[in-house]
């Protein structure tokens, strides 16, 4: 094989590698765990910075499987990240119109909380909007509620 073709080959492998991450990227999402802390309009202030149109045109339909694939890797972050994925599975078990894409540990006007932002939208159309949720840590009530988009 000459080097020409070897490099060709070579380039071919990495562009095939970095197209399978790309097409992998809208499953997984960010997990945040240091000690930040916010006052809530700070924390809407990230959900706005963090709003993503990476799931702009993807069918609704196609959410619960996303969905399932985000909580998966969020439970691989270690044991607070795997306790707020159970905290989603049961607060939302019918809710599979939304995706998560970013979770935060961290306190929001003194309060220990989960900060998640996800993609979300209506019944029949795409995952164009992001919202953010923030959950108070000891008792996973819902202590902020925000649509970003």
């Amino acid at each position: 094989m000459s080097p020409l073709s070897k490099r060709i080959a070579l380039i071919l492998v990495l562009l095939a590698a970095a197209l399978l991450v790309a097409g992998c990227a809208k499953d997984t999402i960010t997990w945040v765990d240091e000690g930040a802390s916010y006052t809530v309009p700070e924390a809407e202030d990230l959900a706005q910075q963090l709003a993503s149109d990476a799931f702009a045109d993807t069918p609704v339909s196609e959410s619960d499987d996303l969905r399932q694939g985000a909580l998966a890797d969020l439970r691989g972050f270690g044991a607070d990240a795997s306790e707020l994925a159970d905290l989603l599975t049961r607060s939302f078990a019918q809710d599979v119109r939304s995706v998560p894409y970013y979770a935060e540990l961290a306190e929001i006007d003194g309060v220990k909380a989960w900060l998640v932002v996800e993609s979300w939208g209506p019944s029949d159309g795409t995952l164009r909007s992001t919202r953010l949720w923030a959950f108070e840590r000891a008792t996973g009530d819902v202590i902020l509620a925000a649509t970003v988009n």
